[in-house]
């Protein structure tokens, strides 16, 4: 018996260390915006300053919006969008599902633990199409991601790098593109206007691209800083996924025995 429990602790601890990740820490560039200390982009003029970051897993876009003038402006999101390769997606939705489970964890006294699960589901309803701004205040939003999945590139056209990180030295793959040849290009389309029946309108229409990736092990934490102009992805490494499947298999195999021994007594 005690030697299954030790079987069963070991292949857990196998599944627990077996989760390798490979990462890719994605670089954007513009050729139309400046870049501020945390290397976020920005476009700004006399009338409001518009602040673009993308740091996160996938890209996830955070739009701030500084009103410089005395009086108040309005931007449309039915009418502003992200534009991937082509593709418009509109900055607005009148609603987004959200779902998701909530797991509690008890302790009876005789060491079991017991455990209930509950599904959470609902919508997110946006009110406004049109939001206000005051005068000489800003806002920040959140909205859509950029690219939740690998970039698939060809390996001969990266290179060998080192580079250093809070946990030190570290080695990846990296590939760099230009504006033509990059696997991903994007655009930020935003409507604005001094009133709110939007009768004189102003757009600002920027222009992004992924510039280069590092593909590696190494997890974004030990870079120790978020800079906007970046994002990453990860996926579990082909080996990781096998030995979990494994280390899976041997503990239903073990609890499988365990069960039967004690039928047996």
């Amino acid at each position: 018996m005690k030697t299954n429990i030790k079987v069963i602790v070991g292949l857990v601890s196998i599944v627990l260390l077996s989760g390798c990740s490979t990462y890719q820490h994605v670089r954007l560039a513009s050729s139309n915006t400046q870049q501020n200390e945390q290397s976020a982009f920005v476009i700004e003029n006399d009338s409001i300053s518009i602040i673009y970051s993308f740091y996160g897993q996938g890209g996830k876009m955070d739009i701030e919006l500084l009103n410089k003038l005395n009086k108040p402006l309005y931007i449309d999101w039915g009418k502003s969008a992200l534009i991937i390769n082509g593709q418009s997606f509109s900055l607005w939705k009148d609603e987004a599902k959200i779902s998701g489970t909530a797991t509690e964890y008890k302790i009876i006294p005789q060491n079991d633990i017991v455990n209930s699960t509950s599904t959470i589901e609902g919508k997110i309803v946006r009110k406004d199409k049109v939001t206000f701004i005051p005068p000489q205040s800003k806002i920040i939003v959140n909205s859509n991601t950029l690219h939740s999945t690998f970039f698939n590139t060809s390996e001969q056209t990266g290179e060998k790098m080192n580079f250093y990180t809070t946990e030190g030295e570290r080695n990846a793959m990296k590939f760099s593109f230009t504006k033509e040849d990059s696997p991903l290009n994007f655009r930020i389309f935003l409507s604005l206007s001094m009133d709110d029946s939007f009768n004189k309108p102003f757009q600002f229409d920027n222009s992004f691209w992924v510039s280069d990736y590092l593909k590696t092990s190494t997890s974004p934490r030990a870079f120790g800083i978020n800079p906007g102009n970046q994002f990453y992805n990860k996926k579990r490494t082909a080996f990781a996924s096998t030995i979990s499947i494994i280390a899976i298999i041997g503990i239903i195999a073990v609890g499988a025995s365990v069960g039967n021994g004690n039928t047996g007594n």
